[in-house]
């Protein structure tokens, strides 16, 4: 259960050409260049194009612990984690995120709003949103490096979001409370706009069983 615990709460090197300031490890809001504000301004543009997201993973922790599984996102308030070799499924819908022990048949509904993940699932979402604080960013040549927390609730933890140059999502650090760093890595993501045909795929009162190449 470990391995899950980081993404419950908040459900997701880079060494080339950095040009901007360093990730910062505590939680401080960081004084971004004139240079930095602009690409972070152009990545949100391109970032909330995505509205649906579908992608293999692979999720480590800084405990050893290694997983797989998939994804998706759909825009605004939706997200569906299955996990390959545990018993759990995430289904995020608005406001309550459904914790499914599938082994043992049993449900939890937890409110995820207070989470930086949160926002991420939102179709106006920006890094300069009054309610986030930017603690770290690093530019590289094909990605960028955001860190963020929430104001309301730094100690919840952070979370590194990379970047391509396109504004799309290929991995995300979680740091929670307890100091556990969890890094989920994309395989093969796809990003378009629009929504995912079946809306029982992020039903959190009717759960249904699919697999990844049916998951329209």
């Amino acid at each position: 259960m470990k391995i899950v615990t980081t993404i419950l709460i908040f459900v997701l090197s880079y060494t080339t050409n950095v040009l901007a300031d360093n990730i910062s490890n505590d939680t401080t809001q960081i004084v971004l260049s004139e240079q930095a504000i602009n690409n972070i301004k152009a990545l949100d543009a391109l970032y909330m194009k995505s509205t649906k997201v579908k992608s293999k993973f692979i999720q480590k922790t800084n405990l050893g612990d290694t997983t797989s599984g998939w994804f998706m996102i759909e825009k605004p308030g939706r997200a569906r984690v299955e996990y390959d070799n545990i018993p759990i499924r995430l289904i995020a819908n608005d406001n309550t995120l459904l914790v499914q022990n599938i082994k043992d048949k049993t449900k939890s509904f937890l409110p995820i709003k207070s989470s930086p993940f949160y926002y991420l699932l939102q179709t106006n979402f920006s890094f300069f949103s009054e309610q986030l604080s930017i603690i770290g960013y690093v530019k590289n040549i094909n990605t960028t490096e955001i860190k963020f927390i929430s104001k309301k609730n730094p100690e919840l933890g952070n979370i590194n979001i990379v970047l391509n140059n396109n504004g799309e999502l290929i991995e995300w650090i979680v740091t929670d409370a307890k100091g556990i760093i969890t890094t989920i890595s994309l395989i093969e993501p796809s990003f378009s706009s629009g929504a995912f045909q079946n809306k029982a795929l992020f039903n959190i009162h009717k759960v249904i069983n699919i697999k990844y190449i049916d998951a329209e």
